[in-house]
């Protein structure tokens, strides 16, 4: 079972206007909460519990609304990585690499998704796959 995701939570947003200019794109609230909200349901009904969070545009927001989510997932761990540039869609993982499992998720965190984590890790097993890419 997977265990560890990669929650690249950085982007400014700018596509969005006006709204992400104080509030950073993973928590624009999407039927009633933010979307990064709906990503750590996802994440506890699917049993990853190691989060690593990076963060840049307004990462201060996104940090505050993770220890006070932390009551909320006590099951899960999070780990709040700052960008000091923004590097792009998984720039940072190399600077990571000695935090990494052998295995782990990188999920945008401006998406909303609702995916069988065991049937994708399933997949990407039997597939003999170096990386697996949902669309």
């Amino acid at each position: 079972m997977l265990k560890q995701a990669i929650i690249q939570a950085g982007g400014k947003g700018t596509r969005l206007g006006e709204l992400t200019h104080q509030l950073p794109k993973p928590l624009v609230e999407v039927a009633g909460k933010p979307i990064l909200e709906h990503q750590l349901d996802w994440c506890k009904w699917n049993g990853i519990t190691n989060l690593i969070v990076v963060v840049n545009h307004l990462g201060e927001q996104i940090e505050s609304f993770l220890n006070k989510a932390g009551k909320r997932f006590p099951m899960l761990k999070f780990q709040v990585i700052y960008e000091q540039k923004a590097l792009g869609t998984a720039g940072i993982l190399p600077d990571i690499e000695d935090l990494l499992d052998e295995e782990f998720l990188v999920l945008y965190g401006d998406v909303l998704f609702d995916i069988d984590g065991d049937r994708l890790l399933h997949f990407h097993h039997e597939n003999k796959a170096d990386a697996t890419l949902v669309v």
